[in-house]
């Protein structure tokens, strides 16, 4: 199972990395690059890029796709 850890996240144009669970509420940050996100319980989809971010409570399983060359993004968590 992959777990959602406060952290730094670096994908490239068509990487995937899916996320089984959240323990805690969380925030996504893109800091270069765009990302594709798609969650269950979630009927949308978004794309979120550079200086942007989503917020990531009550989604469960998460799907992240790399949409440019170079992505980075990163995880906070919240107590």
């Amino acid at each position: 199972m992959n777990k959602l850890k406060q952290g730094h996240i670096s994908l490239k144009r068509g990487e995937v990395l899916k996320i089984d669970s959240i323990d805690k509420n969380a925030t996504l940050i893109c800091r270069s690059g765009s990302v594709w996100v798609t969650a269950s319980k979630d009927l949308n989809d978004y794309i979120v890029k550079a200086g942007g971010s989503i917020n990531l409570d009550g989604k469960s399983q998460i799907v992240l796709e790399g949409l440019s060359p170079e992505l980075e993004l990163d995880i906070q968590l919240c107590a």
